[in-house]
């Protein structure tokens, strides 16, 4: 996904400066009418660049126009400005004004700063965002600084083909809007079944109340390819988030002191499918690293990673289908690695291999099969050190005479100074096969 070409169109070169059509930007005078007329102007031209000279344009519910450019000079440069004018308006609004046989197209925005201090917070309402757009298509964002809205900073439900470049939304949403379908993300992306392309590359988000990165289904399972690349996180409810998505990936990102690191979980009454977490870094985690709360949540990789300092597991996973390989564990509070198949899940194919773990407040890696029955389980080439639990720990059902195991091994692991016995495996658990391992 870090290698998708970005989408690119001729259009027109056409410059429409904002101070021909009456904009003042001094911070003082409403300048949306004029931010308005020159974009209608560029589209009825066949389209152009409305350009933002220096300065702070008050404006609320500006409207977006296919084939228009809002190109501005910079943060703290080119400002725009949203102000408290009683309504549900966002900064940039094309909420309600497009459809999926006419979606806004060959939208985009550079270089520019919006201020949402001053907009309404008299109650909640999820639409008072920075950038609010439905039904979207080949989009840029790129250099876009959107803080302090009462909602989400950038959210753009339907999305086909739109790429956000370098950008930062920070300090947004309302404290205690915490949830799926709620408008206080940082990136806030609804998807539907139409979606094709939806790529991050080199932003961030951070101190937002709800999740930093939001991929959410509409009314159907939505995401074609969706690449979340090079991309930071701070201070979230949850870094990154899929919800009753598919097709999701998280590549070279880090997130730093959120309550999750990754969140995945079930929205629309559909799960959150194939998600590949990779070459991430997950550090000091209030709650889980990865949390996938949903046992029809399946298809989870995560390989290459680092976890640090996590409150509670660095992975809890109740779904099926897990790979989970040569990633680094250091310090987490509760069971480092925990895999606990819902009831409802398929309860198949766990791969737990090549992980270091050390330093765990629990048990190293711990399977707990007592909700669903474990079939086709590897887990093998770890080494686990230094646990206040044991380095493995399989839990069974106790009225199972069968056990709860079917296809299942351990085989091959380093377990050393972790709490005695070095791997915990009940004598019930039939059809789990304990072997080669040093402890």
């Amino acid at each position: 996904m870090r290698h998708i070409k970005m989408y690119k169109w001729k259009h027109s070169s056409t410059r429409f400066d904002l101070v021909n059509f009456g904009a003042k930007g001094d911070g003082v005078t409403d300048d949306t009418q004029a931010i308005n007329s020159a974009i209608s102007a560029a589209e009825a031209s066949g389209g152009g660049i409305v350009v933002f000279p220096k300065g702070i344009f008050k404006c609320m519910a500006v409207r977006p126009k296919s084939t228009v450019t809002l190109q501005g000079q910079g943060w703290g440069e080119s400002i725009l400005k949203g102000f408290d004018d009683k309504s549900n308006n966002a900064i940039i609004d094309g909420t309600g004004y497009f459809s999926q046989t006419s979606p806004l197209t060959e939208f985009s925005m550079y270089d520019l700063e919006l201020d949402g201090k001053d907009m309404n917070r008299n109650g909640y309402h999820y639409n008072r965002k920075g950038i609010g757009n439905q039904w979207i298509k080949n989009a840029i964002f790129h250099n876009i600084f959107v803080h302090d809205t009462p909602a989400t900073g950038i959210g753009t439900d339907f999305t086909i083909n739109v790429y956000f470049t370098d950008s930062l939304v920070k300090d947004c949403g309302t404290e205690g809007k915490v949830g799926n379908g709620i408008g206080s993300n940082g990136f806030g992306i609804g998807v539907g079944d139409v979606t094709e392309v939806v790529v991050f590359s080199g932003c961030q988000a951070i101190g937002i109340a709800n999740n930093g990165f939001t991929l959410e289904a509409q009314t159907t399972q939505g995401i074609g390819y969706a690449s979340i690349t090079d991309c930071y996180t701070e201070r979230c409810h949850a870094g990154y988030s899929n919800s009753g998505s598919r097709g999701v990936t998280i590549d070279g990102c880090i997130d730093n002191s959120s309550k999750l690191g990754v969140y995945i979980s079930s929205n629309a009454s559909k799960p959150g499918n194939q998600t590949l977490i990779s070459d991430c870094q997950f550090i000091e985690q209030q709650s889980h690293g990865v949390y996938s709360d949903d046992p029809a949540n399946n298809h989870l990789q995560i390989r290459g990673c680092l976890f640090e300092g996590c409150g509670g597991s660095a992975i809890k996973s109740y779904g099926s289908y897990c790979s989970f390989t040569n990633n680094i564990f250091k310090g987490c509070r509760e069971p480092i690695i925990l895999c606990q198949p819902g009831t409802n899940a398929d309860g198949k194919g766990y791969l737990i291999t090549d992980n270091l773990i050390l330093n765990g407040g629990a048990s190293g890696i711990q399977i707990d099969s007592t909700k669903q029955v474990v079939i086709g389980m590897i887990v093998k080439d770890n080494i686990i050190l230094d646990c206040r639990g044991p380095g493995i720990k399989a839990i069974c059902k106790d009225d199972m005479n069968s056990g709860n195991y079917t296809a299942s091994v351990i085989d091959g692991n380093v377990c050393n100074s972790n709490s005695s016995p070095q791997i915990d495996v009940p004598s019930n658990c039939h059809g789990l096969i304990v072997r080669n391992n040093i402890e």
